[in-house]
């Protein structure tokens, strides 16, 4: 499993009493911290009872109970905010006390953490960052973390069971849209969240903000909230804001998810495959414009589909992708060539079983695409070969008419030589049959011998097959 180095600056918000008083502020942070990202972290941090979940007690009041939040500073670096409950509150209002560290790294640096915020969150319970620190030195040192570099968690999907097809497909569609929601769930505020989140692609996650198990407050309204609304005060809050609040128990419109990307990732929600889902949405993608993520969705519905898919339909949905490559979206093409070499595979176990009157209408299709591209030449070169077997097998002058096709005018980037051989393949496959078939119609075996004729004027094969033809036996 690959990891990456994280040097991160970093903060205490807590409420402590230091000679400069008490209530909740930043108690501790590294000297790289600006003024204006201390000022957003205060902000954006929770205090007194700002936790979803209530307080433990007895067996387990000793367990910590953890929120999280992930937003962009005024200064462009990343803060990942990892909360948890520190003991009595100490001022006398009763309740616990609420500890949140934050680490802040550059936002070039997220790519090596999967763009996933909890890749870092994970790395901060590993470095102890959940431990709370209630007499911590004024000034921290930078802190090191060792963050998985993979897209995501190797489990399974974790979505709290509230958030069926229609409300977790609701949610993707806003987040796409750049829009704020509050989802109203129970628990499992952070293993939902981080599902939902990857379902984005990857480059836009670091400009999508959360809160997750943190109560609601107007000044840190972050794009995704997760939290409990228990009494519907949330709701309330919101009236009148451009906030949408989503409460999957609630009544609520329909929902279809019309979007070729919202249903590629729904489907693996769905079969609870955050692995696969981590692996295809965490690229580096150059284009996660609405256009850019409707050309990748269809291309990965594509793959999950072939299984599915008519012949004809397949090679349309091929051709479609197959593009040049470009420097700018290396990413996209890499899909386009990966859906092709699935495609392809696929395409020849059928050709393989299936009878040539059958494959004869894809012919056309199939020449066509040979000669549209290098890459339709690499993609329809072992189709053609398949085709080409079954003709023969079935009816091996149909076969040498129509191997005619793709034995002149031939586009760049071919094998010639194994070019060559497949056409040989195909005439010597009927010169066999003329041996022991003596009832083949000799005015077609003349026509054929009329189309060879200009492309192999010196092939002995040819010469075999012509002296059966009605010239030849006039001689």
């Amino acid at each position: 499993m690959s990891s990456t180095t994280l040097t991160c600056d970093q903060a205490i918000f807590t409420s402590i009493r230091t000679p400069m008083g008490e209530g909740y502020r930043i108690v501790a942070a590294s000297p790289g911290l600006r003024a204006d990202e201390k000022q957003s972290i205060t902000r954006n941090s929770p205090s007194h009872e700002g936790m979803c979940a209530p307080a433990p007690t007895g067996a387990d009041a000793d367990r910590l109970l953890v929120g999280a939040a992930f937003y962009a500073l005024p200064s462009g670096r990343l803060c990942v905010a990892l909360s948890c409950l520190a003991g009595a509150e100490h001022t006398g209002r009763g309740g616990h006390r609420v500890y949140t560290h934050n680490v802040v790294f550059h936002e070039a640096e997220f790519c090596a953490c999967g763009y996933n915020a909890f890749n870092v969150l994970r790395a901060m319970v590993a470095a102890d960052a959940a431990s709370p620190q209630l007499k911590p030195p004024a000034v921290l040192p930078e802190l090191e973390l060792s963050v998985q570099g993979t897209a995501g968690p190797q489990q399974q999907a974790a979505l709290h069971p509230a958030l069926a097809s229609p409300v977790r497909c609701r949610v993707l569609q806003r987040l796409l849209e750049h829009r704020r929601l509050i989802v109203n769930i129970e628990d499992g505020w952070l293993e939902s969240a981080e599902t939902l989140l990857l379902g984005l692609p990857g480059p836009l996650r670091s400009k999508v903000s959360f809160g997750a198990g943190l109560k609601f407050s107007v000044g840190r309204c972050h794009d995704l909230h997760l939290l409990f609304d228990a009494t519907n005060f949330t709701k309330t809050r919101i009236v009148g804001q451009p906030v949408e609040y989503i409460d999957p128990h609630g009544a609520s419109e329909p929902f279809i998810a019309e979007s070729a990307w919202v249903r590629f990732v729904d489907r693996l929600w769905e079969c609870g495959d955050n692995i696969t889902l981590a692996a295809r949405t965490s690229r580096p993608f150059p284009d996660v414009t609405p256009a850019g993520c409707e050309r990748v969705g269809r291309l990965f519905n594509n793959i999950d589909e072939i299984h599915k898919t008519t012949v004809d339909e397949l090679l349309v949905r091929v051709r479609g992708s197959l593009r040049p490559a470009t420097p700018s979206n290396e990413v996209e093409s890499m899909i386009a060539e990966d859906f092709a070499a699935k495609a392809q595979s696929h395409l020849r176990g059928q050709f393989r079983t299936t009878p040539w009157p059958e494959q004869r209408r894809y012919w056309p299709t199939l020449v066509e695409t040979w000669k549209s591209s290098a890459r339709g030449v690499a993609f329809v070169q072992p189709l053609l070969q398949e085709a080409l077997r079954a003709a023969a097998r079935e009816d091996p002058i149909n076969a040498a008419e129509v191997a005619v096709e793709v034995a002149r005018d031939l586009p760049p980037g071919i094998d010639s030589q194994a070019h060559r051989d497949m056409l040989d393949e195909v005439l010597n496959a009927l010169a066999a049959r003329l041996r022991t078939d003596h009832d083949l119609d000799p005015v077609r075996l003349q026509h054929v011998c009329d189309l060879w004729q200009p492309l192999r004027p010196d092939s002995p094969t040819l010469e075999q097959i012509r002296e059966r033809c009605p010239a030849a036996a006039g001689r």
